[in-house]
């Protein structure tokens, strides 16, 4: 077995030695057989290129910490260094004013559809929460709190299923959304609409449907072009 120590080769450098019970020392960097048998008999001296290769290999290791600390930390969601902060890509109220209009006419009409207030602004959260559209969730959880709804239900509405929060025709609008935004996936199956039949009359299922295609239009808007959340004002006659 092996024993690492250090000898002094010179006052300006250090060698680093491993002993075996074969040979023994003369002196730095010498070797003569061993005569007596006895104790430590051999020291390999790692010079130059054998320091070099240890520190190849310190830096190795020392570069997979780093990374694995860096890779933790990132898991961990820990603040980093790098700027991580959104710009937005275009800002879309530029452009396409027409386009605009005809949206904001579609909330206008939302807004004075008869759905409650409060349901429409649940069902853009879900959806928004769906698509993770930061900008629309920012918007539409200050405008569901202008609008007097509570925290509880606004922090347990991704997990409404497991919540006595809701009423049953929160709990239908909202599955209603969830199939209609997973279009793809799930077709709207017949099971979630005759739930949401239950609930609601035919042209408030229209409604609540044009609510669930509009919000999906802005958020499909918003992250895409990468519009940054944190700077919107509700107004007293936002429909949005």
């Amino acid at each position: 077995m092996r024993t690492a120590t250090q000898f002094p080769c010179s006052p300006s450098s250090v060698c680093f030695a491993f002993w075996r019970e074969e040979d023994s020392l003369d002196k730095c960097g010498e070797f003569r057989p061993d005569s007596g048998g006895n104790g430590l008999s051999k020291m390999h001296l790692i010079r130059d290129q054998e320091i070099a290769r240890t520190f190849r290999v310190f830096s190795l290791y020392g570069g997979i910490v780093a990374y694995r600390v860096h890779r933790l930390l990132h898991l961990l969601d820990w603040p980093s260094t790098e700027d991580t902060t959104m710009q937005p890509r275009i800002d879309y109220r530029k452009y396409a004013q027409q386009l605009l209009q005809s949206m904001l006419a579609l909330e206008k009409y939302i807004s004075e559809g008869g759905l409650d207030p409060k349901l429409v602004h649940l069902v853009k959260m879900r959806a928004s929460q769906i698509n993770g559209c930061a900008y629309c969730l920012d918007m539409h959880s200050i405008d569901a709190r202008t609008g007097g709804e509570s925290e509880q239900r606004l922090y347990t509405l991704d997990a409404w299923r497991e919540t006595p929060f809701f009423t049953d025709r929160e709990r239908a609008a909202l599955a209603w959304t969830e199939a209609v935004t997973l279009i793809s996936q799930t077709h709207t199956p017949d099971d979630v609409y005759d739930e949401v039949k239950k609930q609601f009359s035919e042209k408030e299922i229209v409604d609540l449907t044009f609510v669930i295609g509009t919000i999906n239009l802005w958020n499909r808007l918003a992250i895409s072009l990468r519009a940054v959340p944190g700077h919107y004002k509700p107004a007293k006659a936002a429909a949005r």
